[in-house]
């Protein structure tokens, strides 16, 4: 006898509950926001040190 789920298999669960997604999304969206803020406040010679520019760090958060 087949289960519920393989003879209606819109009933089985997702891969990724959509919860779980959301949270994830909303993680890498701050996730981006704190690195954006912290890039912005360093100085010029600081960025120089790692081989960045102020115009790099700008290009890189623009969307």
């Amino acid at each position: 006898m087949q289960s519920l789920t393989q003879t209606r298999p819109f009933l089985a669960a997702p891969a990724r509950p959509l919860l779980l997604r959301l949270m994830d999304r909303i993680a890498a969206a701050d996730a981006a926001y704190r690195q954006k803020v912290a890039l912005r406040g360093m100085g010029a010679e600081r960025l120089a040190d790692m081989g960045l520019t102020e115009a790099d760090v700008e290009a890189a958060f623009r969307r």
